[in-house]
């Protein structure tokens, strides 16, 4: 499978999106077979996929979790947030091979 992202790199209380695609929702959603590779601009992740939307807590008094997406070691929505948030980016994730010059 192969998700393409591409648009301005927008942060919200609720998530991120790009190109106005909500990101954490539908990698979440995807059926992923094994190990992913993430492309970023000229940036490579490569490794075991773990993400979901955020979590609620029990009540009021309970925090839950915020959303994730992580490949192996590396946190994919700090990375867009601290060097990609504004920009116009595309981004692929991908568990079989894909070729990120062709543009699809």
């Amino acid at each position: 499978m192969i998700l393409r992202f591409e648009g301005v790199v927008e942060e919200f209380p609720t998530g991120i999106t790009i190109g106005g695609r909500d990101i954490i929702k539908e990698i979440a959603n995807a059926p992923f077979d094994g190990k992913v590779t993430v492309a970023i601009g000229d940036e490579r992740f490569h490794g075991d996929l773990d993400a979901w939307e955020e979590l609620r807590g029990y009540n009021e008094w309970t925090p839950g979790e915020p959303a994730t997406i992580t490949v192996g070691h590396n946190n994919i929505l700090r990375i867009l947030e601290d060097h990609y948030n504004g920009e116009v980016v595309t981004m692929w994730v991908a568990d079989e091979p894909v070729n990120t010059l062709e543009g699809r």
